[in-house]
């Protein structure tokens, strides 16, 4: 087993130091806490004005883009392509028409979901 040793030339001097050090750690605890003891004791503060009403915030709606004939027509064409003449033609006359430029623009977005979904 290793043996150490430490020979401190200068024993008594540390001694001091550490008591000084001791020392100053105490006072600095005492005036810690005289400090916290001489804050005086604060009451409930009472707010003197009432709070502002929470603002609501409004999102302005998105506005949605008009869907075109030419949207449609794209969609109708891969359909068509797809074999689904028969179901188009029937599409456009659930919705009264036979072709779609006698489509009302007003119900654009409804048979285009229709379309979509053939």
């Amino acid at each position: 087993m290793n043996k150490l040793e430490i020979t401190i030339d200068k024993a008594d001097e540390l001694i001091a130091a550490m008591d000084r050090l001791a020392a100053a750690l105490e006072e600095s605890q005492k005036k810690a806490i005289t400090s916290i003891l001489d804050v005086p004791e604060l009451g409930v503060v009472e707010p003197t004005a009432e709070p502002e009403p929470e603002k609501e915030i409004s999102i302005p709606a998105r506005e949605e883009t008009p869907i075109t004939a030419e949207q449609i027509r794209a969609v109708l064409t891969t359909k068509n392509k797809a074999g689904k003449k028969d179901a188009i033609q029937e599409l456009l006359k659930r919705y009264g028409t036979v072709n779609l430029t006698k489509l009302d623009p007003a119900k654009y977005a409804d048979f285009l979901k229709e379309a979509e979904a053939l």
